[in-house]
């Protein structure tokens, strides 16, 4: 054990040795750094930022880096990455075998060599003023075909239900076309396929919904409670991304986000990169469509920055374009990359995607929605350490707000995101078994609520 201790302290020294130069190159208080001036230097004077298609910035005229002064992380841990986790520490798991017309889409009968593709999407190069590295173009409605997979790679599934802790159902509640569900099993073709499924055993039975849960078949949402099969199905446990709507025994999850489906090696050079790049061009980013519950306050933030375009405060972007998802993530997650807050108001939920990934790239988000600062409890434990809130007394002073708060905050807020992002985001496979990712925080909280539902404890 002590051998063991000591290869991993070396282990941490070796890699905040390997920091120092980087740390010391980053650190001045009284000029701009030099890698972010030759950036500067070499972009042409222009209007609003412009993207090129590969997906680096056209131009940043009239940048002024040096009254947004940020100090780095003077400390990168890494220490996060490598906590080993034992197989024993999850729940053993029964997977039913659906008929295909069930079945929620997977990607097991994908060829191996693209696996990794379909549950991630393709990598994508991101760049800042002193080096490059990957995300991946991951969909926000991955979660349920890549939990999928994770439960058979890691060993923990059963094909005994008498072993079984939980009984994972595979099936996608609802195949969506507008605000209708193009598909939904009945109630009673979908209990001849759950044999193991009774009114003691419902609790441990898991379903997970890859979308918001904004829609379903009626079941799922215990509607038509007088049928006892329904009443069966509504009482199972429930995962989606969000949690907001009544219903019982629902709970939300984090989007996987464009970390996701990462190497360990590949996300540590994220990090590095991401959180040494500390003086960047733009306050502030504005990046959704003009849509949504929201959309008269989110019309109102595109116009406050558009009004300090000028004076290069803010970068925007409009998800209503129509752009491949490929060039739009590059586009978008550049643009972030190259701000310091990134503006998250509500869509048509509360919750947003870019909330997650401005995190990962190292942009704070700015929230303004209250149930905002609810969600992913489970990975996110205070919204308060890792992200700026507007009240809606400000909502028409957002640069206001933003300006004043001090450097200081700023730092404490980014060293908490650093250690946020390996939990809020998904590893490739098993072999990078060395960390708690958001699979690993999920399934074990699972495992905990349910036992409490099963054993009454709550």
């Amino acid at each position: 054990a002590h051998s063991k201790q000591f290869e991993m302290m070396a282990a941490a020294l070796t890699t905040l040795l390997g920091l120092l130069p980087l740390v010391a190159q980053s650190y001045q208080t009284g000029s701009q750094n030099e890698a972010v001036k030759d950036f500067a230097s070499s972009l042409q004077p222009g209007g609003f930022v412009k993207i090129q298609s590969n997906g680096s910035v056209d131009d940043y005229s009239s940048l002024n880096i040096e009254k947004n002064q940020r100090k780095p992380l003077i400390v990168q841990d890494f220490s996060r990455l490598s906590r080993p986790i034992s197989v024993g520490d999850y729940p053993r798991v029964y997977i039913y075998d659906l008929p295909k017309s069930m079945m929620m889409k997977t990607c097991a009968d994908v060829a191996p060599q693209d696996r990794s593709t379909c549950k991630f999407g393709e990598y994508i190069t991101l760049k800042t003023p002193d080096c490059e590295f990957q995300i991946r173009n991951t969909d926000q409605f991955s979660n349920a075909a890549i939990f999928y997979d994770r439960l058979h790679a890691k060993k923990i599934v059963t094909k005994e239900p008498t072993e079984a802790d939980i009984f994972y159902i595979p099936m996608y509640m609802c195949q969506d076309i507008g605000d209708m569900c193009a598909f939904c099993p009945s109630v009673q073709s979908i209990m001849d396929n759950l044999p193991y499924l009774d009114k003691h055993s419902a609790p441990r039975h898991l379903i997970i919904k890859p979308d918001v849960g904004f829609h379903g078949c009626p079941f799922y949402y215990g509607r038509g409670r007088d049928h006892e099969q329904s009443v069966l199905l509504n009482d199972t446990t429930r995962i989606a991304l969000e949690s907001f709507i009544e219903r019982p025994h629902l709970y939300s999850i984090p989007y996987p986000t464009i970390a996701s489906g990462l190497k360990t090696d590949e996300l540590k050079k994220l990090m590095e990169s991401v959180f040494a790049f500390v003086n960047r061009p733009f306050l502030a980013s504005a990046i959704f469509g003009m849509h949504g519950q929201a959309a008269v306050l989110r019309q109102n933030i595109m116009k406050q920055c558009k009004a300090v375009e000028a004076a290069k405060e803010c970068s925007g972007g409009n998800l209503d374009e129509p752009i491949n998802g490929v060039q739009r993530t590059m586009q978008y997650s550049q643009l972030a990359l190259n701000s310091t807050f990134c503006l998250q108001p509500m869509g048509d939920t509360p919750s947003r995607k870019g909330m997650l990934d401005s995190m990962v790239l190292g942009c704070i988000p700015v929230l303004f929605g209250k149930n905002q600062t609810t969600m992913w409890p489970w990975h996110v434990k205070s919204w308060d350490e890792v992200s700026i809130f507007i009240n809606e007394k400000d909502y028409n002073d957002v640069f206001k707000v933003l300006r004043e708060v001090p450097a200081e905050k700023i730092q404490s807020l980014r060293r908490n995101i650093f250690d946020l992002i390996p939990m809020i985001s998904l590893k490739e496979d098993e072999t990078q078994d060395t960390y708690a990712d958001s699979f690993d925080i999920t399934i074990r909280n699972l495992w905990l609520l349910i036992e409490n539902r099963v054993t009454g404890s709550w």
